[in-house]
């Protein structure tokens, strides 16, 4: 890496061998390094651009936000670029450094050079529910960890004080990951969990409001598997009912066959044979007539 002063803003810059032109990443100013080859700029921007895209396909996630640096240093507008730096600097994150606020700047910065550009935006949706998911893992463990807190104390006071600490921080988790992504409902049902289990724990307005929410998220989600429940059942007896009216429709044509088979014949027993046969025609057209109906037609 070669270090220069940008002669338009002064800030620092760190750049790669080999460059002949740059842009300053800050103000955008160009910067002239060796002579102006206009070739070897974009072969440049070509080779770091492809390997940021396979360094973040192979979750070599440095290695994507030093390429997609490199491409910014010759093209600080790239979208494409600060897309790829934005997502590989939030998988970077740890629980002690969460880069997730550092990553939607990346993501504004972009917006910024091109707001029409719709795949910003909808990396940025696609990140926060990851993020949501990432907090509530989280928010699990610390759940776990302060359950078992709390069993391995046996006077209850002193289990609660010291799981304390882990329930709220389990909360606090619960409730960032219920506010990235507001209509999670398993989210919302862990900080339940954790508000029951923690009952003695004074909780903040911000999670006591959560609570009608969860109500009233719960029965719609009861109402709609009620729904789905009962369009089930329809169903199956629809299938039910067709599956009747086929089998009677059969017995029927195998039957009234039978009865023109025996048309001309008089014999005792043709006729009585004809004659119960006439009878079992009437009964199961009826009974079609009232497997029809059942389903409206």
């Amino acid at each position: 890496m070669q270090k220069l002063q940008c002669s338009s803003c002064g800030a620092n810059l760190e750049l790669p061998e080999g460059l002949t032109i740059a842009h300053c990443m800050y103000c955008g100013a160009k910067i002239v390094l060796r002579g102006e080859t206009v070739f070897n700029e974009m072969v440049n921007l070509k080779r770091f651009s492809e390997l940021a895209q396979v360094a973040l396909q192979a979750k070599n996630y440095e290695d994507a936000v030093k390429y997609s640096s490199m491409v910014l240093e010759i093209d600080t507008k790239n979208v494409d670029a600060w897309i790829m730096k934005a997502q590989a600097t939030f998988w970077l994150s740890t629980a002690r450094d969460d880069k997730f606020e550092t990553a939607m700047q990346y993501f504004e910065t972009a917006l910024r050079f091109n707001p029409a550009d719709t795949r910003i935006v909808e990396s940025q949706s696609r990140l926060r529910i990851t993020y949501a998911s990432w907090l509530n893992e989280r928010g699990l463990d610390a759940l776990n960890y302060a359950r078992k807190t709390l069993d391995r104390w046996e006077d209850p006071l002193r289990a609660r004080e010291e799981s304390n600490s882990e329930f709220t921080e389990s909360m606090k988790l619960f409730l960032n990951a219920a506010n990235y992504e507001p209509d999670n409902l398993e989210y919302l049902q862990n900080l339940y969990i954790c508000v029951s289990e923690a009952h003695w724990i004074p909780w903040s307005p911000s999670v006591k409001e959560k609570i009608p929410i969860i109500a009233r998220l719960n029965q719609k989600e009861t109402a709609q598997r009620n729904i789905e429940k009962n369009q089930e059942i329809k169903k199956q007896n629809r299938e039910r009912i067709e599956q009747n009216i086929a089998r009677i429709e059969q017995n029927l044509q195998q039957i009234k066959a039978r009865v023109k088979a025996l048309e001309g014949k008089n014999g005792f027993w043709d006729r009585a044979k004809r004659g119960d046969l006439q009878e079992d025609v009437i009964a199961l057209e009826k009974k079609l007539k009232e497997e029809k109906a059942s389903l409206g037609e």
